[in-house]
């Protein structure tokens, strides 16, 4: 009776109210009082009551008997009639929907929890008697289409079942009428195997334990020679009356026996083949020792790769602020003897009549390299330059007796060579020469090639500065074609100008929208920055390429490179500069490059025994292998994910704060614990470092990190 829930449907108002008084006493929940069949389908549809008391003189389209027809159609819930009287023709409809009792007007409390109760336990028997007929016939179908052979035993050894399997299998059938005792029924069996299967089913039923490891036997059945194994049991009965039968079941192994018989014969010839394949094992261990070597190689390549390339960032913001040709080169050939062993670096320009090169640097005092050693490379090197293309070319035999004094007729040069390119304008041809061994690697190629890239865009813009003067004209030249974001600013800070390139950069609609702000400080995220800037260019006469992030119109940060120069000096104090600020992403790697470098980084990466992932507004842009290991999602899922749904909810607010203090440019502890959630809703602890990079020319947020146990083991992060 326990929460027992009841629908009644009732259209006499004083009878409903009755029913509903007596329920509620009874201690049953009554979900709801309708009046109308159509209602009562409603109202099962929505609670599934237990059972329903139904009137089965409904006011309606339909009585209380086509109601039931129609509950008893499409749910399975008892129902309850309520009468005044016994109508015979109403009671013979009734029956026919097979109802779970009647309840005849008047009743008396007693009267509703007899038949209720009643009814409750007759549906819940019936149920169980649906799912004992379910179950029969569902053991009944699989004993009669399963592969093993089933057979009954009665306490007298008779045969009382068989399935086809067995009918099969021993070639017999069950005569109901003329019982057959086990023996003769398996007679099928090889000689004694049908006396020791009916021992021990003796044994079985006498409670005498048996030997059950030797089950198996033979039968010939059609001339063909079958395997079984047979399990010998109980029948459990469910009657105090019944007695205890035995079930047998032969399973046919008859693959399985030739298998193994098969498995013996190859055993023999797998041992003739284990001593090749020894010799085999150990050929692939000597591979495998020169595939780790290989890695090891590879591995350190990335390392030293990944060591260039922050070399080159650091070298590439020294000579872009450069504004000579000679100190773009010295220093250049400086810096790239720290990188790459070489014996001449040489800069080569053409002449006014375009048929020779002209030496403009060389390691050499009289650069005259280009004459003496290498006069066999004049017509490669004139055509590379001609046709803007770069080479590298080893071993080649030249003629250096006249050079270097030395007693061989010929040296081995290699030679690596870059026009230097910006904007379709040609500037030169850069040499850089070995003349012995080792050869110039691809490696070094690329090495010379991105630090080309730099020196490209410093010569370009060296020429730029050089031809801006304190004529209007040329301060027109310096806006229509710097690439840069250029302002001209006065004392106060207040913009006086700007080139086009600077309203785009910055994502203002138009100049005047960007001369309207009331001072450069409403650029910068620091505005303490502006007075430092003014008292460096007073005090220096320059300001070099000074990182710091510009906030555009549209509130988005701009990571930028800034350098300054005067235009007007009024008693020692700068009146009027240029501003320049140069994308920190524009002078980094060519994008073809970097995909390369980025690709074997990623591969570095992906042996890098700790999280690393890129979040870039908000989104998990990269993550290595590690990362996917902990977080257990695929590198796809991630790409697609916010960052915040992969921290622990308890956790998010605060990496938001933090994020939002970050980007208004506060310093703070980089390494933090942070809790997350995996894929399969796992909490991990990670111990977290995390920095602000220039990712896809974004400012993104690089986190490394390691698990708390790692940490406390050994924390490496820490170092």
């Amino acid at each position: 009776m326990k929460n027992t829930t009841i629908l009644v449907v009732e259209d006499d108002k004083f009878t409903a109210r009755s029913l509903n008084h007596y329920l509620i006493q009874l201690g049953y929940i009554v979900l709801a009082t309708v009046e109308s069949g159509e209602e009562a389908l409603m109202k099962v549809k929505e609670y599934s009551p237990d059972i329903i008391l139904m009137d089965i003189l409904l006011q309606g389209d339909f009585d209380g008997i086509d109601t039931s027809q129609k509950i008893k159609a499409e749910f399975d819930v008892p129902v309850i009639y309520i009468t005044s009287g016994a109508q015979k023709e109403l009671i013979h409809r009734a029956k026919l929907t097979t109802p779970f009792g009647f309840i005849i007007k008047p009743f008396t409390q007693d009267d509703l929890f007899t038949q209720i109760e009643i009814a409750l336990y007759k549906h819940s028997n019936d149920a169980t008697l649906k799912k004992l007929q379910e179950s029969e016939r569902f053991l009944a179908s699989i004993t009669k289409n399963i592969n093993d052979a089933i057979l009954t035993v009665s306490p007298r050894l008779e045969v009382l079942y068989q399935n086809e399997a067995a009918r099969y299998s021993f070639n017999q059938v069950i005569d109901i009428g003329k019982p057959q005792t086990l023996i003769p029924f398996l007679r099928a069996l090889q000689e004694g195997f049908a006396e020791s299967i009916d021992e021990k089913v003796r044994y079985k039923m006498m409670g005498i334990p048996f030997d059950n490891e030797e089950n198996e036997c033979i039968a010939i059945v059609q001339n063909k020679t079958i395997w079984f194994q047979y399990s010998i049991d109980f029948i459990e009965v469910t009657s105090l009356h019944q007695q205890r039968s035995i079930v047998i079941i032969f399973r046919d192994i008859t693959i399985s026996k030739n298998a193994q018989n098969a498995l013996k014969d190859s055993h023999t010839l797998l041992e003739h083949r284990v001593e090749e394949r020894t010799k085999e094992l150990e050929q692939a261990n000597t591979l495998l020792l020169q595939e780790v070597a290989n890695r090891a190689r590879a591995e350190a390549r990335l390392h030293k790769l990944a060591s260039n390339r922050k070399r080159l960032a650091e070298i590439a913001s020294m000579i872009i602020s450069q504004t000579s040709l000679e100190f773009i080169l010295s220093i250049s050939k400086r810096e790239l003897k720290e990188l790459l062993a070489f014996d001449d670096f040489s800069f080569y320009t053409m002449n006014e009549e375009a048929s020779s090169l002209e030496s403009v640097i060389s390691s050499y005092d009289d650069k005259s390299l280009l004459d003496k050693v290498i006069p066999l490379s004049r017509s490669i090197l004139s055509d590379s330059y001609l046709n803007g293309a770069s080479i590298l070319l080893n071993n080649s035999q030249l003629d250096a007796r006249s050079y270097f004094n030395e007693l061989t007729e010929n040296i081995t040069h290699h030679m690596l060579c870059f026009t230097i390119i910006e904007n379709e304008q040609k500037y030169g041809i850069l040499c850089v020469s070995r003349f012995s061994n080792p050869e110039f690697v691809q490696d070094d190629y690329d090495i010379v090639q991105l630090l080309v890239n730099f020196i490209s865009v410093a010569i370009y813009k060296a020429q730029l500065f050089s031809q801006v003067s304190t004529s209007e004209s040329r301060t027109k030249v310096l806006f229509e074609r710097f690439q840069d974001a250029v302002l001209v600013v006065d004392n106060a800070g207040k913009i006086v100008d700007a080139n086009n390139t600077a309203v785009e950069l910055l994502k203002y609609e138009t100049k005047q929208a960007l001369l309207s702000i009331q001072s450069i400080e409403e650029l910068y995220f620091d505005r303490s920055k502006q007075e430092q800037f003014v008292r460096a260019l007073a005090l220096n006469g320059f300001i070099k390429d000074t990182t710091l992030t510009l906030k555009r119109s549209d509130g988005s940060p701009w990571n930028v490179s800034k350098s300054a120069i005067p235009i007007q000096i009024l008693k020692g104090q700068v009146n009027l500069y240029y501003a320049i600020f140069s994308d920190v992403g524009k002078y980094q790697i060519s994008t073809e490059q970097n995909i390369q470098i980025e690709n074997h980084f990623r591969e570095l990466l992906n042996y890098f025994p700790y999280f690393v992932a890129i979040i870039q507004k908000s989104i998990i842009r990269y993550s290595n292998s590690r990362s996917l290991e902990l977080l257990g999602y695929t590198s796809d899922e991630l790409q697609t994910m916010n960052f915040l749904d992969i921290i622990h909810p308890d956790q998010r607010s605060e990496i938001i704060a933090r994020s939002t203090r970050r980007l208004k440019g506060e310093e703070f502890d980089p390494y933090y614990f942070l809790r997350i959630i995996s894929k399969n809703s796992v909490e991990k602890t990670l111990h977290i470092h995390s920095s602000r990079i220039v990712f896809d020319n974004e400012i993104s947020l690089l986190i490394v990190a390691e698990t708390a146990t790692d940490y406390l083991k050994n924390p490496i992060l820490t170092r």
